[in-house]
């Protein structure tokens, strides 16, 4: 396994990579091209796959980018805003 260096733009070599689990070499094999990957494995890493696609999903649905604030969300970031143009007071005890 190669990258490209930086600096000179030429090929760098890297280390091998290191698999350890079950999972991690069905990952590799699928990387590789290689069909033979166990029926079983295969539908586990469908099922991660399929989970880790559903919470970016609803993490991207609950962005405050699509999403307007709740009520509580909403106070929050007044008060948040409001102490920052607040000058700052020093207490002295």
């Amino acid at each position: 396994m190669v990258c490209r260096d930086a600096f000179t733009h030429r090929a760098y070599p890297v280390n091998a990579l290191s698999v350890y689990t079950p999972e991690e070499s069905a990952l590799n094999a699928m990387g590789e091209g290689e069909p033979n990957i166990s029926p079983s494995l295969l539908h586990t890493l469908t099922i991660l796959g399929t989970a880790h696609h559903g919470h970016r999903l609803s993490r991207a649905q609950r962005s405050l980018s699509f999403v307007p604030p709740s009520s509580t969300q909403a106070k929050a970031l007044r008060d948040f805003s409001s102490m920052l143009r607040s000058p700052l007071t020093l207490r002295v005890c």
